[in-house]
């Protein structure tokens, strides 16, 4: 390189600013809007059930890419084994769906319909 060293240190770029558009802001809709129409889940206690069989859909998060692989079906059906054994419920029937499963499942008793 021919320049001498001052001739690089004056040629040395400075940051200028790029004026970009404002969004968001403290005002009514402003923010990150959903992505689905569903409502949250509500957080509130479940109502008491009598005894018999309830069916129950557990939807999974979107990160999951499907539940009816061999891997997956495995892991749940081990997951429904110990937790009826620990727990006391008997899963009746369970159908495994690409993003949830529907279970049909028993209690002994409405004790443990709160959920932990």
């Amino acid at each position: 390189m021919s320049d001498p060293p001052f001739t690089l240190a004056s040629m040395k770029a400075i940051q200028q600013q790029l004026a970009l558009p404002h969004w968001g802001g403290p005002r009514k809709g402003a923010g990150r809007k959903r992505k689905s129409a569903r409502p949250n889940v509500p957080h509130q206690r479940r109502p008491a059930f009598r005894r018999s069989a309830l069916h129950v859909t557990t939807r999974v998060r979107s990160e999951v890419w499907n539940l009816r692989t061999h891997r997956c079906f495995r892991a749940l059906r081990r997951a429904f084994m110990g937790g009826c054994e620990r727990s006391g419920f008997r899963v009746v029937h369970f159908s495994v769906q690409g993003n949830h499963v529907h279970m049909i499942v028993e209690a002994p008793d409405g004790s443990r319909s709160a959920g932990p």
